[in-house]
């Protein structure tokens, strides 16, 4: 990917949707047909899933209806549909296999291609840039945002979507097949879950952060010092430096123990808030039942939609929070890519040719504390052909 060097922006500028700005240029390159394609089929791959993940409670209450009316006329019919749902579920793992192995190479290559630039663009930065700055420090941004690009990518693609498109598609199915308290009582369920879950994200967001500056912290410690074992063994400083890096690591391990306790807090309101869904929508459907406008097989359903439908809702808090810390993991490599060069050369410049020529050096000599070590050297280097190629 190619970029020109003046058209930086200011670090302090980025924000969420100039993130996804330059991370869509790395994911999806001018010129390149192959990562579209592949990104359309790894979406109807997404879709057939969630289509079969539907069909699958259906399968699975007929089957329980036909067994509990003792239907075993129709014994044939009921090894079918055990067979269609052991099949469909099957289905359902051969389709999320398809999606990843279809993108799993998009994001490689959008991995490949930010870090790979920002390594250059490391490279093509001033003496004083580097001097300024701790190499743990850095190497650990741009680790960190490589893997928050594969990150970012896997859990939107494969979690966040998935998600959305199910909730929808449950929704629908539930309204139009047992009334609309079923479709009202799993959105709101859906979107409390969502709203809890977002907002105390947020907050265990500060902490984490906190959490992962103290940790680039004592990588820093850690890498300059053994950069610089020479200047401390000089002056004798190893006891210091040990005692520097074990404060940092005291200081990462109490922010990691609150990091922890505040993730505990979010897992028991998730649960506690499923759960009052869970009844409510299945003592409504036993009522139902008791009603007899439910058969048995409509309760099992209706449960194992909601099973269905709760279970990747219990990682939306580990989904959003991964996907939030990868954006600020990236915007922090996207920063680097944006430094300034100090030297570059002109949008027209043109490339240096030199076909013929040499370097004479004659009577060279040099000496040191009055002692002549050099004298009167003289050589000639002839060069044929160089080409120097702007940057």
């Amino acid at each position: 990917m190619k970029k020109n060097v003046n058209e930086t922006v200011n670090p302090s500028t980025l924000d969420f949707f100039s993130v996804l700005k330059q991370l869509y240029d790395f994911v999806i390159p001018k010129g390149n047909i192959e990562i579209p394609v592949r990104i359309f089929i790894a979406m109807f791959f997404l879709f057939l899933g969630t289509l079969t993940n539907i069909l699958i409670p259906f399968l699975y209450g007929f089957s329980v209806d036909l067994v509990n009316k003792n239907e075993f006329s129709n014994f044939y019919l009921i090894i079918v549909l055990i067979g269609c749902y052991g099949f469909a579920r099957f289905a359902k793992v051969f389709f999320d296999e398809a999606k990843q192995f279809v993108f799993i190479k998009v994001a490689q290559k959008s991995v490949r291609a930010a870090a790979l630039f920002a390594f250059q663009h490391l490279h093509n930065l001033s003496l004083n840039f580097h001097l300024n700055r701790k190499t743990g420090g850095l190497s650990r941004a741009l680790d960190r945002g490589a893997k928050g690009i594969e990150l970012l990518l896997r859990f939107s693609i494969f979690e966040v979507i998935p998600v959305v498109l199910e909730v929808i598609m449950v929704g629908v199915v539930l309204w139009t097949t047992f009334g609309f308290f079923y479709c009202a009582a799993t959105l709101s369920t859906v979107f409390l879950y969502g709203i809890f879950t977002f907002k105390l994200t947020e907050w265990r967001i500060l902490i984490r952060k906190k959490m992962n500056e103290s940790d680039e912290n004592a990588g820093s410690k850690m890498v300059d010092s053994l950069l610089n074992y020479e200047t401390v063994k000089y002056f004798n400083s190893e006891i210091k430096e040990i005692n520097s890096y074990n404060n940092a690591l005291k200081d990462y391990e109490d922010k990691a123990v609150k990091t922890r306790l505040s993730l505990t807090a979010v897992n028991l309101g998730q649960g506690l808030i499923i759960s009052l869904g869970l009844f409510s929508i299945m003592s409504v459907a036993a009522y139902d039942i008791y009603r007899e406008k439910m058969s048995l097989g409509d309760f099992v359903v209706v449960n194992t939609f909601l099973l269905q439908l709760y279970v990747p809702l219990e990682f939306l808090g580990y989904v959003y929070r991964e996907i939030r810390q990868s954006i600020f993991d990236m915007k922090k490599m996207f920063e680097l890519m944006n430094e300034k060069l100090d030297i570059f050369d002109r949008d027209n410049a043109k490339n240096f040719k030199f076909h013929d020529g040499k370097i004479i050096i004659s009577n060279l000599g040099f000496n040191y504390n009055s002692r002549n070590i050099i004298k009167n050297i003289t050589s000639q280097i002839h060069v044929r052909k160089v080409t120097l190629l702007k940057l």
